[in-house]
């Protein structure tokens, strides 16, 4: 290994300096190497039932808390300068809904139907709040689409009255391209049928999930937003002056069962032509109330960090920052499987940290400049963990480098795609040279990518980063992400080399 005393001039990439310095790196022991059985046993347990999808704030967010910090004191590392152990903790501030003001009630007749905050409905987050009684009209897919010559508004009198709308679009017409055949729209977002139903004079929307596109348990928690500071919500700009909920497939059922039609026989007959104006639904009334909660509520949440200093007297103030968020979007209450396990998302992730810290605590001697490992919190509500974390003011000050793992798992016939903005520092170059030894296939693209991940906290900063990621899928944020889907052998060879580009950061030079 190579050790350097003295700080380097700057190198220029390629040639055969670089080519000295990698294979003076990458050496490895057999005591430094990442297996994919060693992988596969972090994303079992961070992905597991037990601890239900991580969600923060909750049990199952501090179990991998506790667990990511036990792995980091196993493995050797230091808590960050200034901390007493390896959990950096922050507030969050939470902002709902009052559930006692948040309600939904259908009377049909003489018959009173009650729905659930949370299990039967929950509000959209565009809604407006406020309380409303109104009679309520079927409206089908809830489109106004002159350009496909269609509207489920024809002929129906909806002037301040609800509308019981489907999700998604008409599924067949006289065309192939009709409503873009397998992709939709923007006739199918919620905010668009929510805007038309108000254009039509409507005084609320009630949308429910159609069959063809998905039955069994349906997530509709309370939609919460999270801010780092109790005044940081601001005004709701995206609120839609209408009111708006999304109801469960079956309290919708016992809306329509007066029709004498099923939502499979509805949707079908829509598909092939009915017109919503001969689906009537006598004497239904809907009273929807909705509030948001006036003050937030604060919620400890945590960063796991940890470190290993560099041997240079100066460059081990230097930090190269390899970073992964541990949380997820937790679970819901329902039949069948209703838990978030996010195994690539991004229990992948963390995985590769755990597992690139042990590797690199055995190579100490080659590092110059220091390896902070994080774990990051709250990232699926606004990357929060990371900016916590660079509000700590002189973390952004000893950032070098940061690397960000988020999602590695899948999608193994594809490229891994490293994203950059090195600024004066060309890590494509970095990565390129290191790769020789892995000889994966990479895609790069140069771009902060409006903030998707925790690079971008460091991005915006100037900071170089490098953000590896292999791809979404049809799991993302669903309830299959499952450990047994991930493909652990192509892990471990991102993970190798994510391993020499550190190594070659780490050496002290200047790219």
């Amino acid at each position: 290994m190579v050790q350097f005393i003295k700080r380097p001039g700057r190198f220029p990439i390629g040639g055969f300096v670089l080519f000295l310095i990698i294979g003076s790196l990458t050496c490895s022991s057999p005591d430094t190497e990442i297996s994919d059985e060693e992988l596969r046993s972090y994303v079992e347990f961070l992905a597991s039932d037990e601890l239900e999808g991580r969600m923060v704030g909750t049990s199952g967010c501090t179990r991998a808390e506790q667990y990511i910090a036990g792995e980091f004191k196993d493995i050797g590392l230091k808590p960050l300068p200034g901390e007493e152990d390896f959990f950096i903790d922050f507030t969050l501030y939470r902002r709902g809904y009052e559930e006692e003001k948040t309600s939904l009630e259908i009377r049909i007749g003489d018959e009173r139907i009650e729905a659930h905050p949370g299990i039967d409905f929950r509000p959209f987050p565009f809604s407006s709040s406020g309380i409303k009684k109104a009679n309520l009209v079927f409206a089908g897919y809830g489109i106004t689409a002159p350009e496909y010559d269609y509207d489920d508004y024809k002929g129906l009198e909806v002037t301040d009255k609800f509308v019981l709308v489907l999700r998604h679009e008409p599924a067949e017409g006289p065309t192939e391209d009709y409503f873009e055949g397998s992709a939709y729209t923007d006739h199918s977002l919620f905010t668009k049928k929510a805007e038309n139903a108000y254009l039509h004079g409507a005084a609320g929307m009630l949308l429910t999930t159609d069959p063809a596109s998905g039955r069994g348990a349906e997530d509709l928690r309370l939609t919460e937003t999270y801010s780092l500071s109790p005044y940081g919500f601001g005004p709701y700009s995206q609120e839609k002056p209408i009111l708006a909920a999304h109801i469960s497939q079956d309290f919708a059922a016992k809306i329509i069962e007066q029709t004498g039609f099923s939502l499979d026989e509805i949707q079908k007959a829509l598909d092939s032509g009915l017109k919503p104006t001969e689906l009537i639904l006598k004497d239904a009334v809907v009273e929807l109330q909705i509030e948001r909660l006036k003050e937030a509520i604060p919620l400890s949440a945590h960063n796991l960090g940890g470190i290993i200093e560099g041997n240079h007297p100066q460059l081990k103030n230097e930090w190269i920052l390899l970073g992964a968020h541990h949380d997820h979007i937790g679970s819901f209450t329902g039949e069948g499987d209703t838990i978030y396990n996010g195994a690539d998302d991004n229990a992948s992730g963390v995985s590769g940290i755990l597992a690139l810290a042990r590797s690199l605590s055995g190579e100490r001697a080659s590092l110059q400049r220091s390896v902070v490992f994080i774990t990051f919190g709250a990232e699926e509500v606004g990357l929060l963990g990371s900016r916590a974390l660079v509000n700590m003011q002189f973390i952004p000050q000893r950032v070098k480098y940061m690397i960000n793992l988020d999602m590695i798992g899948r999608n193994p016939d594809k490229p891994v795609q490293v994203i950059t903005e090195g600024n004066a520092v060309d890590l494509r170059g970095i990565v390129e040279s290191a790769n020789e030894q892995s000889g994966l296939k990479l895609r790069f693209s140069n771009s902060k990518r409006s903030s998707d991940s925790d690079h971008y906290t460091f991005g915006k900063l100037g900071i170089p980063f490098l953000f590896f990621f292999t791809g979404v899928h049809e799991d993302y944020h669903g309830t299959e992400d499952h450990a047994e889907k991930l493909y652990y052998y192509r892990m471990k060879r991102i993970l190798d080399l994510v391993r020499e580009v550190i190594l070659l950061l780490g050496s002290g030079f200047e790219f």
